[in-house]
């Protein structure tokens, strides 16, 4: 479900371990795990402030992820939520997923729009 969120928190992690063994090696010209052992909190404060900070940037998506498989799980049917066009799709019965406010004709979908439009009731 938040396959995103799990790729961003990995690139994190992987890029932070790289900073600080980086910053040990060439900078401090020291073996940089027992630099871990011995300065834990200097080592997993700010690796806790940048997941923080990644988890503040990516409270949208997270929040429409979950109102996403709240609707699947409500109306019985299977569903994603499209990071990219920033929408939840729901799987049709032809196994194609599409924008759920267009296949349930739910309010706020673009078939009520074009129904106006047309003059049909």
């Amino acid at each position: 479900m938040l396959v995103w969120l799990l790729l961003f928190t990995a690139l994190c992690i992987a890029g932070y371990v790289t900073i600080w063994y980086l910053f040990c090696t060439y900078v401090l010209k020291d073996d940089w795990i027992l630099l871990l052992w011995g300065n834990k909190k200097a080592f997993f404060a700010p690796l806790i402030y940048v997941l923080y900070c990644l988890v503040i940037t990516l409270r949208a998506p997270i929040y429409d992820s979950t109102v996403c498989w709240r609707d699947g799980q409500i109306q019985k049917m299977e569903t994603q939520y499209s990071w990219i066009m920033n929408q939840c799709q729901g799987k049709t019965n032809n196994g194609v997923f599409m924008e759920m406010k267009r296949q349930r004709g739910l309010p706020g979908g673009d078939e009520h729009d074009n129904n106006a439009d047309s003059g049909n009731p």
